[in-house]
């Protein structure tokens, strides 16, 4: 079994010495499209892990089909400066009853209100009902397309391009080889032929989409995916800025973040984003250990909405005692069994809230739980802040959370699977509890230590939460 850490260090090593980024077919820099898939298929392979029904790339052709008869149709009414790339499976609260979009619909509060728009690709569950953005647009096109021809790569790759891939591939199935992880050349070339087709056909189609809505510059969300990454090299093929804002954790050994680059040339001719926004000083600190990101590209903002949140609800009190569990996708069984298992030793109610993206079928998922008198199964996309005010103990696994509890007060517990519990050393090192099994959780909630100086560290150097995060925002967008 290897870590994603692992896993990404080998990968790192080989772009370096076989100058992966300096590959460009068809003018197309095509291993940004594969890394990232490369690197988790090696990872569930090593870990084996099941790929997760439901996500972008598992849709049926019989899906497709019925789709692709409205995949041409955007409905773009106008033109605007601003364009925010979201997720269909990106987190979503209710505010004045509509889907309010976590990552980017808090520019309604700036002064780029009347003139933002969010185009949104759609990931895992179905797009937003009623969303709070005037202007949403959907992406569709981009995913439906290119899965049809990531279903039939050879429409695209042609023999000469093929030749390519496979002399590539080869080269890699070897180094990967040479580090101890046996991969046949034919699949590495099978997974180089779909996303070679994917980002041809969703870059031509993200062209299109941009010329219509003509952006002064693009602010994305997950920036790594392939759908986004081909939505950001057409925009700097166009001179449109492309920033990423933050939306997860930043760690120093992300792949997101990290790469076998020889020099900064390399990012600019990329899909890599222009500017990276973080939200505190912590992350910045933690993007500077790569030479090849500038400070200046760096700018710290504050997260908008947790402190739109925070001065929301400082006036509720804690409701209850509960163990709130934040579940991930690839863990379900895992998950499952916790629960079962901490319910049966512990006096306090238990709320397990899946992930967004298992929301539709977590009756299905964790349906052991069901009937449980001492167990909540969150079945809705309730926000998880409301949780917060339910719960006195926070556990996960490699969560964004983890940081958004401390936030709160609630005493957090860093579970050690996978090697995500890495992502938290500072977090440990300050003294939040890591744990490897259910005896340790118990141990742990019957005499928890004192984290006051660690939330406040969160709050102030992580969130940088301490000072209204709109006036930075706008600042930042001034100076683009």
């Amino acid at each position: 079994m290897k870590s994603i850490q692992d896993i990404s260090r080998i990968i790192i090593e080989i772009e370096d010495k076989h100058k992966l980024f300096d590959i460009y077919i068809n003018g197309i820099p095509f291993w940004w499209f594969v890394r990232v898939k490369l690197i988790n298929m090696l990872y569930r392979q090593s870990n084996h892990i099941a790929v997760s029904a439901g996500t972008a790339e598992a849709l049926s052709t019989r899906e497709l089909l019925l789709k692709l008869k409205d995949s041409f149709h955007l409905n773009i009414t106008r033109q605007h400066r601003v364009l925010a790339v979201s997720t269909s499976s990106a987190r979503r609260e209710i505010v004045e009853g509509k889907d309010f979009d976590i990552f980017f619909d808090f520019l309604s509060w700036t002064n780029c209100a009347d003139s933002y728009a969010v185009l949104e690709t759609p990931d895992r569950i179905s797009h937003s009902k009623q969303p709070y953005s005037p202007f949403r647009y959907y992406g569709d096109q981009i995913i439906l397309w290119g899965n049809l021809y990531r279903k039939a790569p050879l429409l695209v790759v042609n023999k000469k391009v093929d030749q390519q891939l496979s002399h590539i591939s080869r080269r890699v199935s070897s180094a990967l080889g040479h580090s101890g992880i046996l991969l046949p050349w034919e699949e590495i070339l099978t997974l180089m032929r779909k996303e070679f087709a994917f980002a041809s056909v969703a870059i031509r189609i993200s062209s299109g989409i941009l010329n219509e809505i003509q952006p002064q510059f693009l602010l994305v969300e997950d920036g790594y995916s392939p759908s986004h990454m081909a939505i950001q090299l057409a925009a700097k093929k166009r001179g449109v800025p492309v920033i990423e804002l933050q939306h997860g954790l930043i760690v120093p050994d992300n792949y997101s973040y990290k790469f076998g680059i020889q020099d900064v040339g390399q990012l600019r001719n990329s899909p890599f984003p222009d500017k990276l926004w973080v939200y505190g000083e912590h992350f910045k600190e933690v993007l500077q250990q790569n030479r090849f990101l500038r400070s200046e590209d760096i700018v710290v903002i504050g997260n908008p909405y947790l402190w739109y949140k925070l001065n929301r609800m400082k006036d509720r009190k804690q409701q209850g005692n509960k163990i709130l569990i934040a579940a991930q996708p690839e863990y379900s069984a895992f998950f499952t069994k916790l629960t079962l298992e901490l319910s049966r030793l512990v006096e306090n109610d238990i709320i397990l809230k899946p992930h967004p993206s298992e929301i539709p079928r977590a009756r299905e998922i964790y349906k052991d739980l069901i009937g449980n008198k001492k167990v909540t199964l969150v079945t809705s996309n309730i926000p998880i802040y409301e949780l917060f005010c339910q719960s006195a103990f926070h556990i996960a696994v490699g969560s964004m959370t983890h940081l958004e509890a401390l936030c709160f007060g609630i005493k957090d517990i860093i579970i050690r699977k996978g090697g995500f519990d890495r992502y938290f050393t500072f977090l440990m090192e300050k003294g939040i509890p890591a744990v490897e099994d259910i005896a340790e959780i118990v141990d742990v909630i019957r005499s928890y230590p004192d984290i006051s100086q660690v939330s406040s560290y969160v709050r102030n150097q992580v969130f940088n939460i301490n000072e209204n995060p709109l006036a930075s925002v706008e600042t930042a967008l001034r100076s683009i």
